[in-house]
């Protein structure tokens, strides 16, 4: 006989979606051995939900595309345009076994996957043979519910402190809630951009999204012997990325992360340029059209989009410690508590140099630079246009075409910026109005 267990995660955990649920199959629920039908629905929160990936090991069996109507969730949850969420397919034994456990993730209309829970595969014998049937023990990985919510209600009060300036009283509060919760430290770790980091290596990395992160995440996998697997896994490194953070206790381990021992490394990237590659990317993958549609009051669509200019005020309406991680500041929060001092900063725009220099100093592997930094996310660029255009509405599209970064600002833009993130320029040296 074999049967399942059904492990969905909870929503804490899920911090980029709206709701999910699986329906099928259940727990206990006896299936035959041609099939297994997985079925539910999913909703985004900043980006829509587009598919669900189907994860046995380190192989993705199928990727499903939401396109069951369901429309309970999306009135319930007030996204009348995602009655289309639900997804329904037939996965064979054969291709899960021998891992015997089926990931389901949700991928993002801005590439981003995250986990929603996982299917396992009990073999049990009969009891008419005589065996006792013992049950496998779930194992739910980071579950300790009460307190993790507990912990994102005090990060999320820390990073108000953080917000109004408050250093001190931010630093102040996290001592205190670590006093009486010592696991508060793997919430701060763990906040996105996530940190990755090998315990074996002894190495770790902060990377931050539209901060150079497919090249920063591949040269990472390279150092620690990873690369090839993950690009077996799938073509998108940020896919493997998510499924290295469910390995068992890496989030427990991350705090191993602040031995002296262990060898930090930070990317960064020009702020300037950094949130004009954010701007281009919330224009083609839309996101956050939702949020910026009820902020300028009026319809985002594929051909009426939003100027920089506009995107700027949106920033300047939100928390950047709490937003999507492509407009997040670059700055993480373990090093805004002093808990992280990353002992080399690698800033995107000298990142060749930099890191060669890193892999001799550590004698780490020599990597390939050239052949890291390939990747068809990249949007092209024209380099020779001086034509102003801060205020101009891009069309949404993928092979979109633009200006450099300097063409989108004028002198009230780069104040402007300045004030958003103005922490990111200053802990990471760069320059007042200096665009790359």
């Amino acid at each position: 006989m074999i049967t399942v267990d059904v492990v969905q995660l909870s929503k804490q955990n899920t911090e980029n979606l709206l709701g999910f649920r699986i329906d099928k199959p259940k727990t206990g629920e006896q299936i035959d051995t041609q099939g297994l039908k997985v079925a539910g629905w999913v909703l985004g929160k900043q980006s829509q939900a587009v598919a669900v990936e189907l994860v046995s090991g380190t192989k993705v069996i199928k990727q499903v595309p939401l396109d069951r109507f369901r429309p309970k969730p999306a009135q319930i949850l007030k996204v009348p345009a995602a009655e289309k969420c639900g997804f329904a397919t037939v996965v064979k034994l054969k291709e899960i076994l021998p891992a015997e456990e089926l990931w389901l993730k949700a991928v993002l209309e801005d590439q981003s996957v995250v986990s929603m829970g996982v299917i396992k595969i009990q073999k049990q014998l009969d009891k008419s043979e005589g065996e006792k049937i013992v049950p496998r023990k779930l194992k739910v990985e980071g579950e300790r519910k009460n307190q993790q919510e507990n912990h994102l209600v005090e990060v999320e009060t820390i990073k108000l402190m953080l917000g109004k300036g408050d250093v001190d009283g931010a630093i102040a509060a996290y001592e205190k809630a670590r006093a009486q919760n010592p696991e508060l430290v793997n919430q701060v770790l763990f906040t996105s951009a996530r940190p990755l980091f090998s315990k074996e290596h002894k190495l770790g990395l902060f990377w931050s999204a539209k901060g150079g992160c497919t090249f920063a995440v591949k040269w990472y996998f390279y150092q620690i012997g990873l690369l090839e697997t993950a690009l077996e896994y799938h073509k998108w490194i940020h896919n493997y990325r998510q499924y290295y953070y469910q390995q068992e206790n890496y989030q427990n381990e991350l705090k191993e992360i602040l031995n002296p021992e262990t060898q930090t490394i930070k990317v960064v990237r020009n702020p300037y340029n950094r949130v004009v590659s954010s701007y281009i990317h919330v224009i083609k993958y839309n996101y956050e059209d939702q949020r910026i549609m009820k902020f300028l009051g009026r319809d985002v669509n594929k051909q009426a989009t939003f100027s920089f200019r506009e995107f700027i005020a949106y920033l300047e309406s939100i928390s950047l410690r709490s937003a999507n991680e492509h407009h997040r500041l670059q700055v993480h929060l373990s090093e805004e508590l002093g808990l992280v001092k990353p002992k080399y900063v690698v800033k995107l725009e000298k990142s060749f140099e930099e890191l060669r220099q890193i892999e001799v100093e550590l004698g780490l592997k020599e990597s390939d630079l050239e052949a890291l930094v390939e990747s068809k996310h990249h949007t092209k660029r024209e380099e020779n246009d001086d034509e102003f255009c801060g205020d101009k509405w891009f069309e949404r599209k993928h092979n979109v075409t633009v200006p450099s970064a300097k063409n989108f600002y004028d002198d009230e833009l780069k104040v402007r910026v300045e004030k958003l993130y103005g922490v990111d320029l200053e802990r990471y040296n760069y320059e007042m109005g200096f665009i790359s």
